[in-house]
């Protein structure tokens, strides 16, 4: 796709999608072109959802200024056991010793899709950042609740049809890539714990 004069170096520059279009909107412009038929977002087939099971939390993602902070993380887990609701959590590598020094017994540090695949395989539900593992766990047919920072949901939302997406709060430079010229992400820190839990259960409650 050309980008700020790159078509004078590309041998078949590609109409560019709109700019409000979701990423996959992207690939099938690509794959057009490759003779590629990608189905349209409204037309993907998806696993059917399991209504039993645990629901996943993943606090991990590619980069830092995409991760809510883990203390919040760590009440919206309290508060779902305290609902009744069997909770898993799973998290990046570079996380585990916190969750662990924070009492989390039950806990997950995928070191391969395969083991990712595992956790997701008995979840009913999904929670975490605009990360990897939440567009794993769509395409699983699992509903996925993501809350997004620097990044704007009609862009990168998990395309499954129950996704559920909290925006961050705005930001002069948002929508960033993997990088904050504030101090510390405060498009995510201002989300407080009181609004997620409010949205995870009216999230859950529509998977019953």
């Amino acid at each position: 796709f050309p980008r700020v004069g790159s078509q004078r170096l590309l041998t078949h520059p590609l109409a560019r999608p709109e700019p409000t279009a979701h990423r996959y909107e992207y690939w099938r412009a690509l794959g057009a072109v490759l003779d590629l038929r990608l189905p349209a977002r409204e037309a993907i087939l998806f696993p059917a959802h399991q209504p039993e099971g645990h629901v996943l939390v993943h606090s991990g993602a590619g980069q830092a200024v995409r991760v809510w902070p883990l203390e919040h993380y760590r009440q919206l887990v309290v508060r779902l056991r305290a609902a009744g609701y069997p909770v898993r959590v799973a998290c990046d590598l570079d996380q585990q010793a916190w969750w662990q020094h924070a009492g989390e017994t039950a806990l997950a540090a995928p070191r391969s899709v395969n083991e990712l695949l595992a956790l997701i395989d008995g979840a009913r539900a999904f929670v975490g950042n605009d990360s990897g593992p939440g567009h794993l766990a769509a395409f699983c047919g699992v509903p996925t609740f993501t809350i997004f920072g620097p990044q704007l949901p009609e862009w990168f939302a998990p395309l499954h049809p129950r996704t559920v997406c909290l925006e961050g709060r705005p930001c002069p430079y948002k929508p960033c890539s993997d990088y904050c010229r504030m101090p510390s992400p405060l498009c995510l820190e201002g989300i407080g714990i009181e609004e997620v839990w409010l949205a995870v259960r009216r999230f859950l409650g529509r998977e019953n």
